[in-house]
């Protein structure tokens, strides 16, 4: 899940182990890996998350092996914006957080470059 405070377009974006990546432009892979929802300028909320999760394992589950992590500071719906900090939460098998993972999206020369956040294998 991906969580942030400001007035600006992040993306969540997963790579799975086969190299396919979820986002907003491909919202559900070929394993079932799905973004809910994609949070942007013309549907701004307050401290709106956005998530990608798997089907439950007696679907098929999440494929095993490594996952890459990122978010991309895609819009700034406002003039001004700067610095937006964002909280990534990860859960594998549905019983195990991870350590919550924080970063800051700064916008300018770096607005649509990803900024990584973590990798994990599953499971």
């Amino acid at each position: 899940m991906l969580n942030w405070e400001g007035h600006v377009d992040l993306d969540l974006h997963v790579t799975e182990p086969g190299g396919e990546e979820i986002y907003y432009n491909n919202k559900t892979s070929a394993t079932g890996g799905t973004l809910d929802i994609d949070n942007k300028c013309s549907n701004f909320r307050y401290r709106r998350p956005e998530n990608i999760c798997w089907p439950a394992p007696a679907q098929g589950g999440a494929p095993k092996g490594r996952y890459k992590v990122e978010v991309v500071r895609y819009e700034d719906c406002a003039s001004g914006v700067g610095a937006v900090p964002f909280t990534v939460y990860t859960w594998v098998d549905y019983n195990q957080l991870l350590p919550d993972a924080t970063g800051t999206s700064t916008g300018g020369p770096d607005r649509d470059k990803k900024i990584w956040v973590r990798e994990f294998t599953f499971p």
